[in-house]
């Protein structure tokens, strides 16, 4: 498995999915020494989705210090939730733990 994001993943928007599958593999197998064959790939280039825009958060250096804690609070009625925000940035977990806070914080409010 591998996850290249950032400047990285829109750089490997510019190649085929065999590309890209080809590119990954060849690296892994140099990084990690796998020497046995895959049993299947598959590759997805989400800023390149017309509905998605993007993959995960990739933060810069000094974003999360300076910014996450306010994203995190509530402007008014309006909460934000999602991997972005969660103390797991980045993954699936985050997100539903960002989305389950921030309905407790909903309905104790209400």
């Amino acid at each position: 498995m591998s996850y290249c994001g950032g400047d990285g993943g829109h750089q490997l928007t510019q190649y085929s999915e065999a590309e890209r599958i080809e590119m990954i593999t060849s690296d892994m197998r140099q990084i990690h020494g796998i020497t046995s064959p895959q049993t299947g790939a598959f590759s997805r280039s989400w800023s390149a989705k017309k509905n998605y825009g993007g993959a995960y958060a990739v933060y810069q250096t000094g974003q999360i210090t300076g910014y996450w804690n306010i994203l995190r609070q509530p402007w008014g009625r309006v909460h934000l939730a999602g991997e972005h925000v969660a103390t797991c940035t980045g993954y699936m977990e985050g997100a539903v733990e960002s989305g389950r806070d921030v309905a407790d914080r909903i309905v104790r409010a209400s």
